[in-house]
């Protein structure tokens, strides 16, 4: 039987074996070790640590800028964290780079096909609790797809790199929740307006600097080794469709390009409609004839119809279709009406024979 503060204290510290409990089990499975999360501007300490935060960011220009929050987070039962040291990237997918051990020599991997290119640069929290050592690192372009990352392609000393540090072990997190991720600042991203109008899309990762240059304790145990990749921000373009002009088709231009050439944003699909008929035309310039429309969709001639295209995204859904207008008309070319009148002139010879 308990009595007074020995009957508070055996239950206060149940609950906190409870509490501990509920927390490692509620997290989403992330090995124990380090991890530099990139997450959308506002998300809380636990959507980082339960893996629930938001890491997708829509953009409607190529050239907007946004700001996203960088967080350490060392998963463990009694986490402690003295510092970091990482590169971030901009990149058309989430591809790690490659290291060699012998020279130091680190390799990113440049994908740029369809890259929103954005440059990087990192300001630290206020709160940030590595204060003792703060870097925030070289600007210059590391994968060489035009656009500006932070970090060098070297592991021989941390020059270039973020490094994050403070002067003793500290839990990942403001005291006492020691769950928590620590917020350590925020990294601008801005837009340099390059890249096609079909995939304007972006990965923010960052990737520890290898060489052991991390360093963090769980069960008291030291860690001194490469500081994984969290969470990745995707950053994608709204995507717009715009059918563009008139589109005359007769017996004397067989052929034209529907024009969807204003279309931007992440596209993945086009669909195009003419006339509430779904043709199977997929791109930006499909090419359509008048026997195309006429025989196989059995649009009549000399007639008006409206044009819808869909388009089709990876990251977004309910993209507002844009209409236009294409007119069909039979007009026979002049050298055909020529051809036609010798004919019947013809028959009208051999009847006259026959008679």
């Amino acid at each position: 039987m308990f009595a007074g503060n020995s009957y508070r204290k055996a239950l206060f510290t149940v609950l906190g074996l409870a509490l501990v409990s509920l927390m490692a089990t509620s997290a989403y499975a992330r090995a124990n070790g380090g991890y530099i999360d990139v997450t959308k501007h506002g998300e809380t300490a636990a959507s980082v640590y339960n893996g629930t935060a938001n890491t997708t960011v829509a953009v409607t220009n190529l050239t907007d800028t946004v700001t996203l929050d960088v967080w350490a987070t060392i998963v463990g039962t009694t986490p402690q964290i003295t510092g970091f040291s990482a590169a971030f990237y901009s990149s058309a997918d989430a591809a790690l780079p490659s290291w060699d051990p012998g020279t130091g020599v680190i390799t990113p991997v440049n994908n740029n096909a369809g890259l929103l290119k954005a440059n990087l640069s990192l300001t630290y929290a206020a709160d940030d609790y590595l204060s003792a050592t703060r870097d925030v690192g070289t600007s210059q372009d590391l994968d060489g797809d035009g656009d500006l990352d932070l970090g060098r392609n070297s592991s021989i000393g941390t020059a270039d790199f973020v490094n994050n540090a403070a002067g003793s072990p500290l839990g990942a997190g403001p005291a006492p929740n020691i769950f928590d991720p620590m917020h350590i600042g925020t990294l601008t991203v801005t837009g340099i307006g390059v890249g096609n109008n079909k995939h304007g899309v972006t990965k923010i990762f960052a990737w520890g600097k290898p060489g052991m240059d991390s360093h963090w304790y769980i069960d008291g145990t030291p860690y001194d080794q490469q500081i994984s990749t969290g969470l990745i921000v995707t950053i994608y373009q709204t995507a717009t469709a715009v059918v563009g002009p008139t589109l005359t088709l007769g017996e004397a231009t067989p052929s034209g390009l529907l024009g969807g050439t204003g279309s931007t944003g992440t596209i993945g699909t086009w669909e195009w409609i003419i006339g509430g008929i779904t043709t199977g035309l997929t791109g930006d310039f499909p090419n359509v004839s008048w026997e195309y429309c006429v025989d196989t969709l059995g649009l009549a001639p000399d007639a008006t119809y409206g044009v819808t295209l869909n388009l089709g995204s990876a990251y977004e859904t309910g993209i507002t279709p844009g209409t236009g207008f294409i007119t069909l008309e039979l007009t026979p070319e002049p050298a055909t009406l020529a051809l036609m009148a010798f004919g019947a002139l013809a028959m009208l010879s051999r009847r006259r024979r026959s008679a």
